[in-house]
């Protein structure tokens, strides 16, 4: 994992991103006891990342919007679910309580398509 998000004199690893091909995939090792694995579903394309259990969601799902090349709307324009329900950003992840490889779905808020 290359390093990065310098925050207070402390670094966080970056999350590594899995290859095209390993979206149906567990990680090849196990994750680290203060990460899990999400897969956000953009658009209907996986994006498969290690995040960190410290993090708000916010961060995990502005680093799979911007892998996916959906940086170019404001964050609110955008909700997540999972399992049906709208899930808030500001938490932090371990809040979540997701299992490994939990599939959060981010999509533009109804009425916010085309503008």
């Amino acid at each position: 994992m290359k390093e990065s998000y310098e925050q207070g004199g402390q670094i966080e690893k970056e999350p590594r991103e899995l290859k095209k091909g390993e979206e149906g995939q567990k990680p090849d090792h196990p994750p680290k006891e203060k990460e899990v694995c999400l897969v956000f579903i953009v658009n209907g394309s996986p994006h498969k990342m290690e995040a960190r259990l410290e993090w708000h969601l916010r961060k995990a799902v502005e680093i799979a919007l911007k892998a996916t090349g959906n940086e170019g709307r404001p964050l609110s324009d955008w909700s997540v679910k999972w399992q049906n329900q709208a899930l808030d950003i500001n938490k932090k992840i371990e809040e979540f309580h997701f299992p490994e490889c939990a599939e959060l779905f981010l999509s533009l808020n109804a009425g916010q398509g085309g503008q």
